[in-house]
């Protein structure tokens, strides 16, 4: 249990109480002075817990709202006569029997809400409500459509509504619910005849996986419990600064991330050159890793320089949101997705491309630079894969990178199996193939023993090939071949 106190403290104390013990007395000193206490919370237990101050704690003097990636006001519809009901943000809304969300339209005749991208949620913040009878939408309706085009509906139930308002309504959208992908919206109906639902409505917003952002006004304050709150959140992948004013101009809010892959941005004019700061649209150093969370901007920007780091043995599939360099020891291969298998052609190019997934073959520890334009462009699909930039459940019937029996091939994902996508990477969206295969064959790997072997070079002359089959004098961090046996350099 993680605790918000006024004050910094250095010292505490746990006095718990349990079938067995009365009033046991604990130490529950923090690692290092802070205003956030963490203690440990046993089942079955009654606890005091107390703190001793060690100095103020400031009042924050900033204030922060979430930041919205993809607000439902923002998406288009496919023909004017849609209208403008969809624009929920801030408004009032009457849902009953005879009263729809977004628009009344249970077809295509008018239009329909075109969705920008591929998301899993949509979520309406409710406000407030009122009514005269229960706080409950019955029957609640999504009207939609399909990846194919075609209208379909969704029922979700009961929906149940706090009272007092102030809580998130989520609709999920993925294709572990609607199997068939969602491209459109046309309403949400209910089958209330009593229970006549006034709403206000704060942010409407769609969502693609968990990401999550926050924007801050007034004048910094670095012990704000929302930045703390940020700061301590694996899936905050944005902190808008650039409407704060008094700025640190050293701060290293990445070194304190649980996201390192966090960005923040500064109005321009800062001179903060801290990992993953954007002062106005430009970035000195985005340091991105394969081990923390996941990555999802509003904006683009410029990086002067930028990396990514992660760990791997033998393959694994590749997206970066940068041109960059392949390291030394690595092979790449170019990915194309067909309903019989994924072909892969071996990567010649000085530079891999921006958002293309490409699979890697190495062992090690590796980091890639690059620099120039950084951005997570919505809706993307190459050659039929679409990348991952944020941590993602594969739905049924996709299709993941996998081993079996030591060699690696597109996966058909079975229900009950859904793996989760780390980001970075990329699969094969349901409805990008037309297939039913349990898995697809990757053809076209290279292996440096069968190069070797194809041009008749003896296979134990003590020389080192790369996994092309290439001689390599120096080997570097990387697989190679050496007397017929792979070679692995740390």
């Amino acid at each position: 249990l993680t605790l918000d106190i006024p004050f910094y403290t250095q010292n505490g104390r746990r006095i718990k109480t349990t079938a067995s013990l009365n009033k046991s007395v604990s130490v529950a000193n923090p690692a290092e002075e802070t205003c956030r206490p963490s203690v440990t919370i046993d089942p079955s237990s009654v606890n005091t817990v107390y703190f001793v101050k060690s100095k103020d704690r400031a009042p924050s003097r900033m204030s922060s709202k979430p930041a919205i990636f993809s607000p439902i006001d923002q998406q288009t519809p496919s023909s004017t006569t849609f209208g403008t009901g969809y624009k929920l943000s801030g408004k009032t809304a009457t849902f009953d029997h005879s009263n729809s969300l977004i628009s009344a339209n249970t077809t295509t005749t008018n239009g329909y809400l075109r969705l920008d991208d591929t998301y899993t949620k949509l979520v309406l913040h409710v406000k407030s409500l009122t009514t005269a009878a229960t706080f409950t939408s019955a029957n609640t309706t999504l009207y939609y459509l399909n990846a194919g085009g075609a209208v379909r509906s969704y029922n979700y139930g009961t929906v149940t509504y706090n009272p007092s308002g102030n809580q998130d309504w989520t609709i999920d959208l993925s294709r572990n619910v609607l199997t068939e992908g969602c491209t459109g919206i046309l309403g949400i109906t209910n089958g209330n005849w009593t229970s006549v639902l006034r709403i206000t409505f704060g942010d409407v917003y769609f969502l693609k996986g968990d990401e999550k952002g926050r924007t801050f006004t007034g004048i910094y304050s670095g012990g704000d419990s929302d930045l703390l709150d940020c700061l301590e959140d694996p899936s905050c992948t944005v902190l808008d600064f650039t409407n704060t004013d008094s700025l640190p101009t050293t701060e290293n809010w990445q070194a304190v991330a649980a996201n390192k892959n966090m960005v923040y941005y500064l109005p321009s004019g800062s001179v903060n050159q801290q990992p993953n700061v954007v002062n106005g649209t430009t970035c000195n150093n985005l340091v991105l890793s394969g081990e923390s969370g996941g990555f999802m901007l509003p904006t683009a920007f410029s990086a002067t320089a930028a990396s990514y780091s992660h760990t791997i043995n033998d393959y694994t599939v590749l997206t970066l949101p940068f041109k960059a360099a392949l390291p030394e020891g690595l092979v790449a291969y170019t990915l194309s997705a067909s309903p019989t298998a994924v072909t892969c052609s071996p990567f010649t190019g000085d530079s891999l491309p921006a958002h293309t997934p490409v699979l890697i073959q190495g062992s090690g520890s590796f980091t890639y630079h690059g620099a120039g334009t950084v951005s997570t462009p919505k809706n993307q699909k190459i050659n039929n894969l679409n990348p991952v930039y944020l941590t993602t459940k594969a739905a049924v019937g996709s299709y993941f990178l996998s081993m079996t029996n030591g060699t690696p091939v597109f996966q058909r994902v079975a229900s009950g199996t859904e793996p989760t996508l780390s980001p970075f990477t990329a699969f094969i969206q349901v409805g990008n193939l037309t297939t039913s295969a349990a898995s697809l064959p990757l053809e076209g790997l290279v292996t440096g023993l069968d190069q070797v072997r194809q041009r008749g070079d003896n296979a134990g002359d003590g020389r080192y090939y790369d996994l092309f089959g290439r001689m390599v004098d120096h080997p570097r961090k990387g697989i190679y071949i050496r007397n017929g046996q792979k070679v692995v350099f740390q």
